[in-house]
């Protein structure tokens, strides 16, 4: 399971680079086609590694990568890119 949750938690983190703004779990949990209890415990393990924050909009709380971390995911798409 912790395989799992470690696998689901750089899917999300690549998720989360490549949207570069905050989503709401629910809409990327789908998207990624994730269990929500395995997603969840992704975005649990982002937090405690402080990659990601929470963002309020309104009522809801969204997800995004801290800074520091999109700036490394723009960082690598550009260089795969340009490696292409």
């Amino acid at each position: 399971m912790k395989d799992k949750v470690i696998k689901i938690a750089g899917e999300l983190w690549e998720a989360l680079g490549e949207e570069g703004k905050a989503c709401a779990p629910t809409s990327l949990a789908k998207k990624m086609k994730v269990k929500e209890d395995v997603f969840y415990q992704a975005v649990g393990w982002l937090a405690r590694e402080d990659k990601i924050k929470y963002v309020k909009k309104g009522t809801r709380t969204n997800i995004s990568l801290v800074e520091s971390e999109q700036q490394i995911y723009d960082v690598l798409k550009e260089s795969s890119l340009a490696a292409k």
